[in-house]
């Protein structure tokens, strides 16, 4: 070694050691510089040897002479790279960063041109260049510090998790200690569109975790990452530029005219070619019988609210009732009728057209009010009362939308006033808002039936609202004998959500809207005539207007009976009442043979047909105690009058 030139730094450097916030941000700078000199492949290693930690980076690049280190690598603000867009490290400031360790020594192997050099660098910011005999191939760098294996381990973790985000899309091959830590330039989701021209490559794509999502980039190393900032709502965002640059203290981008003219075309892409794109392979992957998941994830998040938002109704705030999961509920006699449910306080939901759902159940023993929903904002907005008739199906939960528009600064409370008649339970409350995108696209077949035709996004918007089922069937094909439209959905799956989000309310299962009865066959017909017969005089002695009673599968034991005919298609909501009156036409009444407790009144009848009758009847038309009275008694007068 036999030239050498000793310097020391001055008091600049230490403002510039300590100008960032992490200090092993000194990855990015020294990754930075690798890259500017062309090194297309970099390995960083972190070891512990005798009390001592040695962080090593060697790169494959041009290295540098010993005018470039007196120049460029030991003088502050002499980069060389000022008027060179395709390299970011622009600043002089790259290799600085290295002390914000603090390390005990740091030390550089390089060469270019036929010479070799060592620039060591002490703890106290003294440096000394040195020749060296043996050739290097790039650059290859030494950072020593003194720690125990503990603090090693730690920063090892550390360095990992720094060296991904810095160096995440860099177009190189990135080690650190010896696993490959960059990936390539991508957005993981169903659909994503890509467009490239002068040095800038853009992605806008639905993300598979439907979470907000830019970042800025150049040449791979990451300028800034957001979940919030510059974010539309929905989608990934990727931008890798050479006209990005990052701030002078690396903590964000340089919002400049070509920033701007950039964010435009991602706009542009979002509310145009993306959209097409995506509907485009929706319709292809159904057509080609493939997993369609994420791409009706995609499109449910593109047609739906921007903003959404739900709580349970545990979540809320209450004056009475109890908890039950996460649901609340109030029951008669045991809470008093008020706001059994009120809050969230929302102050964040943009102006303009917006929906609040209530989730409710009840198990409606009689008429009467059951509860008031409303959106408050120091006054009503909108409010509907709910009687029982509007809970068609005591054993499920039914939804609830209010229209609203959402002021700017409003405070929004989402209430459920019980009137203490009838058992409730909230299940959850939602509110959605925010500007929609209007459905495009409507010529793509988008759904099928549940044999398998094809069925345009037109057509499913025109039918509204439409049915659904999982397999065709019977019901299914009867139904669309009448013209109606029957898609193939069902809780849990794509379809189903995309659904929901253009009508902004569940589908409608097939099967609880209407209902067909398979007729029984004779054998069953003749075995059952004593209780067929019974029946029938009862409910007419009784009041109602029965023409005939029969056999029927139902397929399935959640009713004893229903108002219908064996093979005609019937409204699940008059299955569970009876015509009566004079001016009533009369209906018929079919028994199900799926229930267990028939398959037994069929036996029952045979010596006790007016009992089999009324047990029945009590099932079948839950009356009250004076209606269960009279029915009795009618029971009684017409079995003395067979004895």
């Amino acid at each position: 070694m036999a030239d050498s030139l000793v310097c020391r730094a001055g008091g600049a450097l230490e403002t510039l050691v300590h100008q960032f916030s992490d200090p092993l941000s000194f990855y990015r700078e020294l990754i930075q510089n690798s890259l500017d000199a062309h090194s297309r492949r970099i390995d960083i290693q972190v070891e512990h040897q005798d009390d001592t930690m040695v962080i090593s980076l060697d790169d494959t690049g041009e290295g540098m002479s010993a005018e470039i280190i007196d120049t460029r690598l030991t003088r502050l603000f002499s980069s060389g790279k000022e008027e060179d867009l395709t390299k970011i490290g622009r600043f002089g400031i790259g290799f600085v960063s290295v002390f914000a360790l603090n390390p005990d020594a740091v030390v550089v192997d390089t060469s270019r041109d036929g010479a070799h050099w060592r620039v060591l660098f002490k703890a106290d910011r003294s440096f000394v260049r040195l020749a060296r005999d043996e050739p290097v191939e790039g650059t290859h760098i030494r950072i020593y510090k003194k720690a125990t294996a503990e603090e090693c381990a730690q920063l090892v973790a550390r360095s990992r998790e720094v060296i991904r985000f810095w160096c995440r899309h860099v177009d190189g091959q990135i080690f650190f200690q010896g696993e490959l830590q960059n990936e390539p330039f991508d957005i993981a989701g169903p659909c994503t569109v890509r467009r490239s021209h002068k040095g800038t490559t853009i992605l806008v794509g639905y993300p598979e975790d439907g979470q907000a999502f830019i970042g800025f980039y150049n040449r791979g190393l990451t300028l800034a990452e957001s979940t919030r900032e510059h974010t539309l709502p929905g989608l990934a965002v990727k931008i890798d530029s050479r006209f990005l640059e990052h701030t002078l203290s690396r903590d964000g981008v340089v919002q400049d005219a070509r920033f701007a003219t950039l964010m435009a075309e991602v706009r542009e892409i979002a509310s145009g070619e993306l959209p097409d794109l995506l509907l485009e392979q929706l319709e292809q992957r159904l057509r080609e019988n493939q997993d369609a998941g994420l791409h009706y994830a995609a499109a449910t998040a593109l047609f739906g609210w921007p903003f959404r938002r739900r709580w349970a109704g545990a979540a809320l705030s209450h004056r009475d009732g109890e908890a039950e999961g996460d649901s609340w509920r109030a029951v008669p006699g045991r809470h008093g009728s008020c706001h059994i449910c009120y809050g969230p306080y929302v102050t964040d939901l943009e102006p303009g057209d917006s929906v609040a759902r209530f989730r409710l159940r009840c198990e409606a023993d009689g008429p009467g009010d059951v509860a008031q929903v409303d959106v408050y904002d120091g006054a009503s907005l909108v409010a509907r009362n709910l009687k029982s008739e509007d809970f068609p199906y005591p054993d499920r939960a039914c939804d609830f939308s209010l229209a609203f528009r959402a002021a700017q600064g409003s405070k929004l409370e989402f209430r459920v006033y019980w009137h203490g008649q009838h058992p409730l339970r909230v299940e959850q409350v939602e509110v959605l808002g925010g500007a929609r995108q209007r459905p495009g696209g409507l010529e793509r077949n988008l759904f099928r039936t549940p044999a398998g035709a094809e069925v345009s996004l037109r057509e499913v918007l025109a039918a509204r609202p439409c049915l659904t089922a999982w397999e065709n069937g019977p019901l299914v094909q009867a139904l669309e004998e009448q013209g109606k439209l029957v898609l193939r959905a069902r809780p849990g799956e794509g379809s189903w959500a995309l659904l929901e989000a253009l009508f902004d309310q569940p589908p409608v299962p097939a099967a609880l809207s209407w209902c067909l009865p398979r007729p029984a066959d004779r054998q069953h017909e003749q075995q059952a005539e004593p209780l067929r017969a019974a029946v029938q005089k009862l409910a007419c002695s009784n009041g109602a207007r029965v023409s005939q009673v029969r056999l029927a599968h139902f397929d399935g034991p959640e009713r004893v009976a229903g108002q219908a005919v064996p093979g005609q298609l019937t409204p699940t909501g008059q299955l569970d009442r009876l015509p009566a009156g004079l001016l009533s036409r009369p209906a018929g009444l079919a028994l199900n043979l799926d229930h267990p407790l028939v398959k037994t009144l069929i036996e029952v009848s045979q010596k006790e047909p007016c009992l089999a009758a009324y047990l029945l009847l009590k099932l079948f038309l839950r009356p009250d105690a004076e209606e269960d009275a009279r029915l009795a008694l009618l029971t009684w007068r017409q079995r003395c009058r067979k004895s």
